[in-house]
């Protein structure tokens, strides 16, 4: 009967890593990036989420808590039912809720829906009339598009990275991860990226009445944006 149980047991887990050989193939093959830039990771560890075993997870909250708005109530609740009391703790404190790592067993099926969802565009982009490469931009954070990117980007303008507070507003910001579109794309992508990094700069476009900030691997996007690779944001 041990040897039958061990039997199952050795099955089982091979079962489980065919099935996440499977989600992480399907997560790659939408996004190569998440294995080719291992600093994409960050961007969706948020969204794996899960509620399995502590022992199995690295367990932390996934952000801090935070202040509601002034004019509204911390826990709406529906007429004639009470809501939690005004010093409730977090969910992430009164559940196994834990955010799973690369290498925590059900990671890349927490993460497929993230991945699969995540809204994609595809643009030329341009500097001072000269075609740099074809690009495309994953939406990996912030708040969603209002209107897709158009498919044509042009930076217009530069400006120093330490100026980068003035226009930037991360509360009413979409973070988007870019690469190039294609491998014949990945040379004139280099060169922009070059460009603005031997300056210290940021690329700065307009669409309609949007800023599009082109920021290469800087301090900031570490420090702010959770990225530390080398591709554009």
């Amino acid at each position: 009967l041990q040897k039958v149980m061990s039997l199952d047991d050795r099955v089982g887990r091979l079962v489980d890593d065919r099935g996440e050989a499977l989600w992480r193939n399907l997560c790659l093959s939408i996004w190569p990036s998440l294995h080719t830039d291992p600093h994409t990771l960050p961007f969706v560890e948020p969204h794996t989420l899960s509620f399995a075993e502590p022992h199995t997870l690295s367990c932390q909250p996934p952000f801090p808590p935070s202040a509601p708005p002034a004019n509204a109530s911390r826990h709406p609740t529906a007429v004639g039912i009470p809501g939690p009391p005004a010093n409730a703790a977090p969910s992430w404190q009164t559940a196994d809720v834990c955010r799973l790592s690369e290498t925590s067993p059900g990671f890349w099926r927490a993460a497929y829906p993230f991945v699969a969802g995540a809204v994609s565009y595809r643009s030329a982009l341009s500097k001072s009339d000269r075609l740099m490469c074809s690009i495309v931009s994953r939406c990996v954070g912030g708040i969603p598009l209002s209107e897709p990117l158009p498919s044509l980007l042009v930076v217009e303008r530069r400006f120093p990275t330490s100026q980068i507070g003035a226009f930037l507003d991360l509360a009413t910001t979409t973070v988007l991860y870019i690469e190039p579109e294609t491998p014949s794309d990945r040379q004139g992508y280099n060169a922009f990226i070059e460009y603005l990094t031997s300056r210290d700069r940021i690329g700065l476009g307009f669409d309609s009445n949007r800023r599009v900030l082109f920021i290469p691997p800087c301090e900031f996007s570490a420090q702010n944006l959770s990225y530390s690779g080398n591709a554009l944001l």
